[in-house]
């Protein structure tokens, strides 16, 4: 299974960043019994704007949650302004719904 979970920033309501973060993930049963891999990707419409991430983390919850995670650190540079970084954290179950968030650190 995958899922993923995505943040976007709007400008005069024209998406200007996109940040999504995903999880590639197996279920048996009522279980997610392996996180195989996660991934990062962005989009950026800003000039002079610098995204990266860090390494990908990815495990299985404990019981009784039993859900597929991942998170990466995002840190963005931005040419006059200076950086900013954000947790982004997401998670999914055996039944495919899934959720996360975007949190400055």
């Amino acid at each position: 299974m995958s899922a993923w979970h995505s943040v976007s920033d709007t400008l005069f309501g024209v998406k200007v960043t996109t940040v999504k973060l995903g999880v590639n993930y197996r279920v048996s049963g009522s279980r997610v019994t392996v996180v195989h891999n996660g991934w990062a990707s962005h989009t950026n419409w800003v000039p002079a704007t610098e995204f990266k991430n860090e390494p990908i983390k990815n495990w299985i919850s404990a019981d009784p949650g039993n859900n597929a995670h991942s998170e990466t650190i995002w840190t963005a540079k931005f040419a006059m302004y200076g950086t900013w970084s954000c947790r982004h954290r997401m998670w999914a179950d055996q039944d495919g719904f899934k959720d996360g968030y975007l949190k400055r650190v």
